[in-house]
């Protein structure tokens, strides 16, 4: 497989700035007011592991396929509209998955977070604490063109957004480039520096990253898996460390891209691999590595 040409960027997924994010703290925020380093609570939707994650990017961009996504809490609680975009992922509590907020069907439940008890929020259930729980009850698909906001956070790649008191789980992942795609549109990411001793060091890729770039068993088979960053020959079958976690590799975004089966076998505790893929052609190490790694010792054409 070789990279093909996108005419069209991946669509990106965010809330209007307005929305309010739940801090570590307990208070929230509107997203639009987050900064870098702001600690918000983070869950991983399959373990039920909840903590403080730091932010470490901010995201504005221009969306046009947006969601208005209604839901209403348990009791008397009146119905509330988050305001984002037709493929940011919430957790959807009745099938277990990650599901773009366009494609969340009417009657389903989100993960929602107990607010009195950061550790252990009995997340399993999918109710967050004793009788608390939020259903969808409206999803509104349409065109426009809004300034969204969207957070990248540590570890989990999950945070909390505010629907009426009730915080919601929702997903980020880093975005992949918009003006190169995989022949059948499988997205492709850039490879980034490495990054040690940041948060999450030493530590394995959790499963919420794997499903949030949509590889493994929680992949959504409606959507494209993306390339393996290294070669751009496979479809990616892991989230691979760049610089290794025996050597104290984080889980920041800046060390966190897909990989498939061969290169990560021929990487091991490398910066990269040191062999390409069966089938690849070209020049290998391929051109588009960082400045950092070797380049165009080999042609395999």
């Amino acid at each position: 497989m070789s990279a093909g040409s996108c005419s069209t960027g991946k669509p990106r997924h965010s809330f209007d700035p307005a929305t309010l994010v739940l801090l570590a703290d307990g208070t929230a925020r509107p997203i639009g007011d987050i900064q870098p380093g702001d600690e918000v609570v983070a869950t991983d939707p399959e373990t039920g592991e909840t903590s403080a994650e730091p932010v470490t990017r901010l995201h504005v961009n221009i969306d046009r396929e947006l969601t208005n996504l209604t839901v209403r809490g348990s009791g008397a609680e009146r119905a509330v509209t988050l305001e984002t975009t037709a493929h940011h992922p919430f957790w959807d509590a009745t099938d277990r998955q990650w599901v773009d907020a366009g494609k969340l069907q009417v009657g389903h439940r989100l993960l929602v977070h107990d607010d009195k008890r950061l550790e252990g929020d009995g997340t399993g259930a999918g109710a967050g604490g004793p009788g608390r729980e939020v259903t969808v009850v409206a999803v509104d698909n349409f065109t426009g063109s809004e300034v969204m906001r969207d957070l990248t956070v540590a570890t989990h790649h999950t945070y909390y957004v505010i629907a009426g008191n009730t915080p919601v789980l929702v997903h980020n992942i880093n975005q992949p480039r918009s003006d190169i795609c995989g022949p059948n549109g499988e997205p492709i990411h850039d490879i980034p520096q490495g990054s040690s001793g940041g948060v999450g060091a030493g530590e394995e890729i959790p499963r919420s990253m794997l499903a949030g770039y949509n590889i493994g068993v929680q992949a959504d088979r409606t959507k494209p898996t993306p390339m393996c960053s290294y070669c751009r020959h496979n479809t990616a079958e892991a989230v691979d460390h760049v610089e290794a976690r025996n050597y104290g590799g984080d889980l920041s975004d800046e060390n966190t891209t897909p990989i498939c089966r061969s290169c990560n076998s021929s990487k091991r505790d490398r910066m990269t691999p040191y062999n390409p893929p069966a089938g690849y052609t070209g020049i290998w190490p391929p051109p588009h590595w960082p400045a950092s790694t070797p380049a165009g010792d080999v042609d395999l054409g």
